[in-house]
């Protein structure tokens, strides 16, 4: 870099902002800014956004096509994959991720690895309200979606699913803060929207093919405020 150009591009760093701001190389008094006033400033630009989306998985086939769906369809976002808890902790803790996590995707049914669980990744989660939990399981049962519910989390996935399935359920989370799913009222087990009832707009039947039974409920995972509490 030539002379002149790093001097207007130190300029530019040191330099303050006006009320639009733009990079003006001095404050509103006319001096060079001090501490005091580039107080506001600090921090890195990088963390003003929220667009990490984490994914918390054992299955390591899982966490590369979550990865995929979100870099190729899920525009603005990036992923970070995990197959562990304990891994996964260390960075939705470090200090310079704070306010870059938008959403993790959590798998309930993670076993603990040296003596991190996923327990501790959800205590911890229950002190950081900013970031978003989805939970994802095999065990599609009336006792996973209730567990789901009690932790505020904003939607429930269960296994298996498609990469369309994925992409659309994180899609509707980012968007509307949650994702709108049915329960069957016999089973209590999450229904998938495939077959929609258009007079009705609710799934036809329970998918499974033990109940298949036609009364279907609509639930709005982290809408309610007494399903919004971690505790």
């Amino acid at each position: 870099m030539k002379r002149k150009s790093r001097k207007r591009h130190f300029d530019k760093q040191a330099g303050g902002s006006d009320s639009r701001g733009r990079h003006t190389g001095q404050n509103q008094r006319g001096k060079p800014e001090n501490q005091k006033d580039a107080e506001p400033q600090k921090g890195d630009n990088r963390h003003s956004r929220a667009n990490m989306v984490v994914l918390v998985d054992d299955d390591p086939a899982y966490v590369e096509m979550e990865s995929l769906a979100v870099v190729n369809y899920i525009s603005g976002f990036n992923p970070m994959g995990f197959t562990g808890p304990g891994r996964a902790l260390n960075y939705i803790t470090n200090p310079r991720n704070e306010g870059r996590i938008g959403l993790v995707l959590l798998n309930m049914e993670i076993p603990p690895v040296d003596g991190r669980s996923v327990d501790n990744i959800l205590e911890i989660l229950k002190q950081k309200r900013n970031i978003q939990l989805a939970l994802v399981s095999s065990s599609n049962t009336s006792e996973n979606v209730a567990r789901a519910l009690k932790l505020g989390a904003v939607g429930f996935l269960p296994k298996v699913f498609t990469m369309e399935v994925f992409v659309r359920f994180v899609k509707n989370i980012l968007r509307n803060g949650y994702s709108k799913v049915w329960q069957c009222c016999a089973c209590g087990k999450l229904v998938p929207g495939d077959l929609i009832d258009m007079l009705n707009m609710r799934p036809l039947k329970c998918t499974d093919k033990n109940c298949e039974s036609s009364e279907i409920k609509e639930v709005f995972f982290g809408t309610l405020p007494e399903k919004q509490s971690r505790e």
